[in-house]
């Protein structure tokens, strides 16, 4: 199960390289995040998600 997961993170993670690549720089962007904390069992905490939104523009010097 645990393979699966980092199999389908792995995925997930090339699979927007070439989206960032493709992208012209000196105009605006928007970056939306999602991610979710879940630490292992030793802690005591909770497992909690969290979001944000990233404005900005390329800038090249």
């Amino acid at each position: 199960m645990k393979r699966n997961t980092l199999f389908a993170v792995i995925a997930l993670a090339l699979g927007g390289i070439g989206t960032a690549q493709a992208q012209d720089f000196g105009s605006w962007y928007v970056a939306p995040r999602l991610g979710v904390v879940v630490p292992d069992s030793a802690r005591t905490t909770k497992a909690s998600g969290f979001g944000g939104i990233g404005v900005g523009f390329w800038v090249n010097p």
